[in-house]
């Protein structure tokens, strides 16, 4: 029987379009399309014979989340031409549509910090607290944040660049590629009203979350639990497990002098008993609403089994079940509104020049053996749902460039979102916003260099990205091993 932790063949899963030629006639360049893979949100129907517009750009980001802001940013305040692809009509991805409006504690970059002191800057943009205490898992300080002026503030860092053109309400669609050259040539989009864009770029960064500009090129892809035996990881089953890390459909409640009792939904056993619903909640900040995330609502594998639709169904109705149940804790409170999107923590994972395990978790920063780290992280292995609990992070711990690097070759091609080079159990520590925020950071930088060195991703200088991002190396690097700090 097939193994679905395995490696998975693109090809299998993507439609392949026609081949057409290079201007030289050597090589052929193919378009493969995302309408087949698994448990993907149902992109738009296309207007037939419209004519498609054509735009071109210096580095192309699909998708807005955290990671897309962050390389998006860092790109074009570098003054390259960049084109920012997102389907929602608001950036922001599971922080502001996904319904996630707090930063847990945890490291961050100088973007995030830029962006806090912004919503701090703005009415009731975020909850007022000292920055610097949010930043360690010890402290255990969270930043709640309105997500309306989360994109606002975004937004208008984007547009103070003057070199990003951001497409909202776009879906990407399809990849066009060189698969000699190993070269993505263009990408192929369609906006919510049906009109079809091309858009050629230099360099591309997928930060859709699920990877699927990286799947559409042919990326090998890395989904479920590995086996032991793959990364030997303590932690890891012993036989390749189809689960994935819990999703949630953030919901809404406010106070109200009136509230209405939530029945329970037909068909649905409640799994959480009475005074004791464990769930992580916030405050909206200049608001009597708060933001209530289940943790844990629905097994992350549903999404393959049964594809975005119908697993969003069923997790409206989890989430009634779970406010039916949870109401009785919290008097004087009634239902307000869902997120518009499932909140996701894992789906599909790109294989890369590296892949972050459990071992990396384990190693603190200061004693990694790796020279091209470009991130921190501190979050617990936490696997919602899918096996197992809260395992911490010592210390916290660094994550290389070649996470961001899909294996097999590509040269003009990066990925900044959950859905990096990670194992199972790597995914579930490092998927934090923040820490998407310092890989699109990276992998923003990395693209400027790709373009005005006219060189491939792995030719890019890290050193000099570590000086941007203010990256130590690492002690372990510079006395082998040889000394503990």
């Amino acid at each position: 029987m097939r193994e679905w932790a395995i490696i998975i063949s693109v090809l299998c899963l993507c439609g392949i379009g026609n081949a057409v030629q290079t201007p030289s006639g050597n090589t052929e360049l193919v378009t493969r399309r995302i309408s087949d893979i698994r448990g993907i949100r149902p992109v738009p129907d296309a207007v037939q014979d419209a004519k498609e517009a054509c735009l071109t750009c210096d580095i192309c980001v699909v998708g807005g989340g955290s990671g897309g802001i962050g390389a998006a940013t860092a790109a074009a305040r570098a003054g390259t031409d960049v084109i920012l692809v997102e389907r929602e009509p608001a950036l922001g991805g599971t922080s502001t549509r996904g319904g996630v409006s707090v930063w847990a504690s945890g490291p961050g970059c100088a973007l995030a910090r830029e962006i806090y002191e912004r919503l701090a800057a703005r009415t009731n943009g975020v909850a007022r607290t000292d920055y610097n205490r949010t930043l360690t898992r010890r402290s255990g300080n969270t930043l709640p944040f309105n997500p309306d002026v989360f994109d606002g503030v975004v937004t208008d860092m984007l547009r103070e660049t003057g070199c990003c053109r951001v497409l909202l309400n776009t879906c990407f669609v399809a990849a066009t590629v060189d698969p000699q050259a190993k070269r993505v040539d263009s990408v192929q989009t369609v906006g919510t009203d049906g009109v079809t864009s091309r858009i050629t770029a230099k360099v591309f960064v997928d930060c859709t979350g699920d990877g699927v500009l990286c799947q559409a090129a042919g990326c090998k892809t890395l989904l479920g639990a590995e086996p032991k035996s793959r990364f030997n990881e303590p932690s890891a089953p012993a036989e390749p497990k189809n689960i994935l890390n819990a999703l949630e459909l953030i919901y809404r409640i406010r106070k109200s002098p009136t509230p209405v009792l939530q029945p329970l939904p037909e068909g649905v056993k409640p799994r959480w008993r009475e005074g004791k619903v464990s769930c992580c909640t916030d405050r909206l900040p200049g608001t009597q609403i708060r933001i209530i995330n289940p943790c844990g609502l629905i097994p992350g594998w549903m999404l393959i089994e049964k594809g975005y639709d119908d697993t969003l169904v069923e997790a409206k109705r989890q989430a009634l079940a779970h406010w039916h149940v949870y109401q009785k804790q919290r008097k004087g409170y009634t239902f307000d509104s869902f997120s518009p999107l499932l909140a996701i923590r894992e789906s599909y994972r790109i294989e890369g020049d590296y892949v972050l395990t459990e071992n990396d978790v384990k190693t603190a920063f200061a004693l990694s053996p790796h020279p091209d780290l470009i991130a921190y992280a501190d979050h617990p292995m936490d696997t919602h749902g899918s096996g197992g609990g809260l395992r911490e992070a010592a210390a916290p711990y660094g994550i290389p460039y070649r996470c961001l690097i899909p294996k097999g070759g590509w040269s003009n091609l990066l990925i900044a979102c959950r859905g990096a080079s990670f194992s199972h159990i790597a995914a579930s520590s490092c998927r934090l916003q923040r820490t998407m925020l310092q890989l699109g950071h990276a992998a923003g930088l990395a693209a400027v260099q790709c373009v005005s060195r006219r060189c491939g991703v792995r030719q890019v200088d890290v050193s000099v990205l570590q000086k941007q991002l203010e990256i130590p190396q690492p002690v372990a690097m510079k006395e082998n091993n040889n000394k503990t700090p």
